[in-house]
């Protein structure tokens, strides 16, 4: 696995401890109470259009 990036930029091989290739691709850290990142982000994502339809139709409700 490579990271795809030009050979003058290699931040895998300068600091392999920050850059470190685990996956090709969609590898997501676990984080607390069993949840992926990815899932965390879908839930705020799914907030956050939920917060901004409320205020939307609020705001037309008031005129």
């Amino acid at each position: 696995m490579d990271s795809g990036l030009p050979a003058w930029f290699a931040p895998d091989q300068w600091w392999p401890w920050m850059f470190e290739i685990w996956e090709p691709c969609g590898y997501t850290p676990e984080m607390p109470f069993g949840i992926t990142m990815a899932e965390a982000l879908v839930g705020l994502g799914g907030a956050l259009v939920a917060a901004t339809a409320l205020m939307l139709i609020a705001g037309l409700r008031r005129d």
